[in-house]
């Protein structure tokens, strides 16, 4: 089989190989056309890895000279590592929980390079989308609990209460983070968060194999990288899921080239209590899951003038935001956006580039 056939039952063959790979809100067709064989001096590897608590898929085509099983190797030790040892909050001595350890400490905590980097781009976006983007609310995500809810479809949850919510938010507010001399000082009780850029940060760390990639696509839940063009010639074809049934197609955009898609939705990780659903993306205002009228954001840039963890935080702050003030983050950053709203018209801004 090519790089673009099935790996896993949420590849589809329809006749000649069109596979449509699922994911957190969007889909990746790829039509490889029948018979498809890589040209003499490529080499291919597709492969499902889980990662970051999200099922991800990596298909490559590697240029002459070069090997797709080692590339494909580096791009999943590069994840693991990430995970492992930067930015995952859950793991024990990862760099975020001894940051997360350090709170309320007068001395902070010293920040390696990768991560004073993120955290920086993290509080830029913060601070542009009027704090609609926030990477410090892992105190409400935990007061909340859904995503354990989720997993374990508990059919008796009670949200917190408005007194719980409110006396969490005062330890919550990235403008409380301070950078400084390279160490970040965080206040006694915040808990930093990265949950909403991670998948974007894995994409951004694949880039130093990206020169040696003829095509691919690398997805990572509802993040994804376009590489290069579709085997055959022409454009990538990603799908937007239609919010209101999953398995239908809301919208889809022609990507030529190396792209980064980033899509968040309140219909697919949510829970539902006395007849009310609660999602996961949290308004850091309210301390509740935001309620702006729309149900899915999608973002797409190129990736020359942006990055896999501006495209994350980007699509969370204006799903947070809503239509009108998403457009003005959206045009800020130059990037096209595909929102729906919650009665289903899809809303387009920005040019594709």
């Amino acid at each position: 089989m090519g790089i673009y056939d099935s790996v896993s039952n949420v590849i589809r063959h329809f006749g000649c190989r069109l596979g449509a790979a699922s994911l957190l809100g969007v889909l990746v067709l790829a039509l490889t056309g029948c018979g498809a064989f890589p040209a003499p001096g490529y080499s291919e590897k597709t492969g499902a890895e889980v990662m970051m608590d999200t099922y991800m898929t990596f298909s490559i085509k590697a240029r002459p000279g070069e090997n797709a099983d080692s590339l494909y190797d580096s791009i999943v030790d590069k994840g693991r590592f990430l995970e492992k040892d930067l930015i995952s909050g859950y793991i024990e001595g990862s760099e975020l929980s001894r940051i997360n350890e350090s709170a309320g400490k007068a001395e902070g905590y010293p920040l390696s390079g990768e991560m004073e980097e993120y955290l920086t781009d993290c509080l830029e976006i913060s601070e542009k989308s009027g704090g609609a983007f926030d990477i410090s609310l892992g105190a409400l995500i935990e007061l909340w609990n859904l995503e354990d809810a989720i997993k374990n479809e508990t059919r008796d949850y009670i949200p917190p209460a408005d007194e719980e919510i409110s006396d969490c938010l005062k330890s919550c507010g990235y403008e409380k983070i301070r950078i400084e001399d390279h160490r970040i000082f965080i206040p006694e009780g915040m808990r930093l968060e990265l949950g909403a850029v991670g998948k974007g940060i894995l994409l951004d760390s694949a880039g130093e194999e990206v020169s040696k990639i003829s095509s691919g696509i690398l997805a990572a839940g509802g993040s994804i990288r376009t590489i290069g063009y579709k085997p055959g010639g022409g454009k990538w074809n990603i799908a937007v899921r239609d919010p209101f049934d999953t398995g239908e197609i809301a919208e889809s955009v022609g990507l030529l080239g190396d792209y980064f898609v980033s899509t968040s939705g309140d219909y697919e990780r949510f829970i539902k209590a006395d007849d009310k659903k609660y999602h996961h993306i949290f308004d850091p205002k309210t301390g509740y899951p935001a309620d702006s009228g729309l149900t899915s954001v999608t973002v797409v840039m190129k990736a020359e003038e942006g990055s896999g963890l501006l495209s994350d935080a980007l699509s969370t702050a204006i799903f947070v935001l809503g239509e009108n003030e998403g457009r003005v983050l959206a045009n800020e950053y130059g990037v096209y956006v595909i929102m729906i709203r919650d009665d289903g018209k899809i809303v387009r801004y920005g040019e594709l580039r």
